[in-house]
């Protein structure tokens, strides 16, 4: 029987354009970003945490954190006034 285990925090993905952080790696990275953070309200958040992509006022193609008030809620693919919702189904509400 062979038993694979890693340690540490799955922090996120290294894409070809940026890097797709997780929950945990947007908390560790959120509070020290400067740019390409975007607030959501709270309608909007519950739609990002339900799975759903959300629509948002950002110009331009990139890899942005996610957050309502002081709460990160991981990263998106912001392209087109749409952030693409990479939250993974175990971790969406109903």
């Amino acid at each position: 029987m062979r038993i694979h285990a890693e340690r540490g925090i799955y922090f996120g993905k290294i894409e070809s354009d940026g890097i797709r952080l997780t929950i945990e790696g947007a908390f560790l990275v959120g509070p020290k970003a400067e740019r390409n953070v975007i607030e959501l309200d709270r309608e909007k958040m519950l739609k990002w945490m339900k799975g759903e992509d959300v629509p948002v006022d950002f110009e331009g193609n990139a890899w942005v954190i996610l957050k309502h008030n002081m709460y990160y809620l991981g990263g998106g693919k912001a392209s087109g006034g749409v952030v693409r919702n990479y939250v993974p189904k175990d971790r969406r509400i109903r």
